[in-house]
């Protein structure tokens, strides 16, 4: 081998050494994606004809303190909560309190909404999607959820919640809701009744970001449920699950899956038949043969 030949074989060697350090130096020096920024309290905002913010706006980022959170719920962060904020406002002389949460996802947003929201409460006109249990009013939009509570829910109470809810909801950019929602079936629907499950859905690691609708057949009622599943972890997570409690069997021959399903009992969600559908985990829970198998089999058909 000439000295020539060496030289020139030496210098791609370095220079292919080179381009090796200096991708990995690369990758090394991407920034990892920054936290999204808390901006939801903007909405609140200081008057508006009788209506006027009183007092001072409490804001929290990041993890918030048990007194920030609702009732019955020990952590937000698995919906990717990013802050929240609170203030008081008087409308015609009424005290209502506003809160507001940021998340980190439309959907992480909604699954925090809608998790103590009763299946068939009458829906109101505010944000996205809204309804109101006594004298709170909760209005979810995007990435942001509020709840705005009056002491009482007598007819000027609920007049003066009414009319805040609108001044917020009317500063507000319009959203939809999370697209998963339109691939369930319309026909038997209990409306609203939409949730969002971040993780272990069921009690099953690894079946995460869960959507779910309900459905009330001739008084029997059921919970469908859906996720996207490219490489099919979550069907086995599901399947594994089914296996450790006993006896487990195919789903029905016409809920037409590609290939992978099961059917099992579960101690607290009744018969869950479970299967794969275009890199989807999609079933149901309290699942009543004889009531829901049409439903079924129309709603697996139209995801093919």
């Amino acid at each position: 081998m000439s000295d020539k030949f060496r030289i020139i074989v030496l210098l791609s060697i370095l220079a292919l050494a080179f381009a090796c350090t200096s991708q990995k130096d690369q990758a090394e020096d991407i920034p990892e994606t920054p936290p999204k920024e808390f901006t939801a309290d903007t909405i609140l905002f200081d008057s508006a004809a009788d209506i006027m913010r009183t007092g001072k706006l409490f804001r929290r980022v990041g993890a918030l303190d048990p007194a920030d959170l609702p009732a019955g719920v020990p952590d937000l962060s698995i919906y990717g909560i990013v802050g929240a904020a609170r203030g008081k406002y008087t409308v015609g002389g009424i005290d209502i309190q506003v809160r507001v949460d940021q998340y980190e996802t439309f959907e992480g947003a909604y699954g925090a909404y809608a998790m103590n929201r009763p299946n068939g409460v009458a829906k109101s006109a505010f944000g996205t999607e809204s309804y109101r249990q006594q004298a709170t009013q909760y209005i979810y939009n995007g990435d942001q959820v509020f709840t705005l509570a009056a002491k009482n829910a007598d007819v000027h109470s609920l007049d003066a919640l009414s009319k805040l809810s609108f001044e917020i909801a009317r500063r507000l950019p319009g959203e939809k809701p999370p697209g998963w929602f339109m691939l369930f079936p319309r026909k038997w629907k209990i409306d609203p009744s939409n949730q969002h499950y971040p993780e272990t859905y069921m009690g099953v690691e690894g079946l995460d970001m869960i959507y779910t609708t309900d459905y009330d057949i001739e008084g029997d009622t059921a919970t469908f449920f859906i996720a996207e599943d490219l490489g099919g972890e979550k069907f086995l997570a599901l399947q594994t699950y089914a296996e450790s409690l006993g006896e487990t069997a195919a789903a029905p021959d016409s809920i037409e899956y590609e290939g992978y399903s099961v059917m099992f009992d579960h101690p607290e969600y009744g018969k869950v038949v479970g299967g794969i559908i275009r890199s989807k985990v999609v079933g149901i829970h309290h699942f009543n043969p004889d009531k829901h198998l049409a439903l079924a089999h129309l709603w697996v058909k139209g995801l093919r």
